[in-house]
């Protein structure tokens, strides 16, 4: 098991795959994820596919423990039509106060 006290996980040729591996998932981003509201945490951003689905959104805080992802994650984050800060960590050790959020997303 990886953690991000040993370096946690690292995988390059994930990160460049996911986005195909992930497209039949992309009509139900498009259905669920404009019903998020006020702050949003999402656990495991990837590469920031759902990023592009968040609409009324006062904003979204993001976690993803591997690099390669963040890294492409931060770049669609920038484009995105919603304020994204983003972090490295797992969900084990969220780096944010309890009940900060309203939505919490998942995928």
């Amino acid at each position: 098991m990886s953690s991000l006290a040993n370096g946690g996980p690292n995988h390059p040729w994930v990160a460049r795959g996911i986005d195909f591996m992930m497209r039949p998932l992309g009509k139900v981003r498009a259905k669920l994820l404009p019903a998020a509201r006020g702050r949003v945490l999402e656990i495991g951003v990837g590469t920031g596919l759902n990023f592009e689905h968040y609409r009324d959104i006062e904003g979204l805080w993001g976690v993803e423990p591997d690099p390669n992802m963040l890294e492409r994650a931060r770049v669609r984050a920038a484009a995105a039509a919603v304020p994204i800060e983003l972090e490295r960590a797992g969900a084990e050790a969220l780096p944010y106060s309890d009940g900060f959020f309203d939505t919490a997303v998942v995928t």
